[in-house]
């Protein structure tokens, strides 16, 4: 088990949850997004990192109940247009 030197659990917790929201805000989140080259490189972050990132507890909920498989086809879209290949029903 890793344990910290000169904080306890709870301000690491606590020091993890803050960078977290701070990294993961909506003003950063929309900065990395339109930092990319072309616009569909722009909507492809932002759908991805707002979708993953601010909406995880659904995430979790779908992967704790075992439907994550029926978000699949979503996901492989979204992540296969990224790095600009095709999906098939393009």
């Amino acid at each position: 088990m890793y344990k910290t030197l000169g904080l306890t659990a709870e301000e690491l917790k606590e020091g993890y949850e803050w960078a977290y929201r701070n990294f993961y805000s909506w003003s950063n989140i929309f900065k990395a997004s339109f930092g990319h080259d072309n616009i569909k490189q722009q909507l492809t972050h932002l759908f991805y990192m707002g979708g993953w990132k601010k909406f995880e507890p659904f995430w979790n909920f779908m992967i704790q109940y075992g439907n994550l498989n029926r978000m699949l086809p979503v996901l492989e879209n979204l992540l296969a247009n990224t790095n600009g290949h095709k999906t098939k029903s393009t």
